[in-house]
């Protein structure tokens, strides 16, 4: 998550701006604390190709860094 998480804020604080939000949108926990209703949950799914996008570079390089490591394992 931290690699991505500038363009997540960046995402999250626009939509924030943009976005015109009711009260149905939200609920209250037991404890008091506020969470996302399930009517948002269809949108926030359609952004998944945009953390896809953002993130497989970053798998791709730790992928390489087990696989070079495991091989390193191997040689002691």
């Amino acid at each position: 998550m931290e690699p991505v998480r500038p363009y997540v804020d960046e995402w999250l604080l626009d939509f924030i701006n943009n976005h015109a939000f009711s009260k149905k949108d939200f609920y209250e926990t037991r404890d008091g604390g506020v969470r996302l209703t399930l009517r948002l949950t269809p949108f926030l799914a359609e952004t998944l190709p945009l953390w896809v996008e953002k993130i497989e570079p970053v798998i791709e390089q730790v992928k390489t860094i087990l696989v070079d490591n495991r091989a390193i394992i191997r040689e002691k």
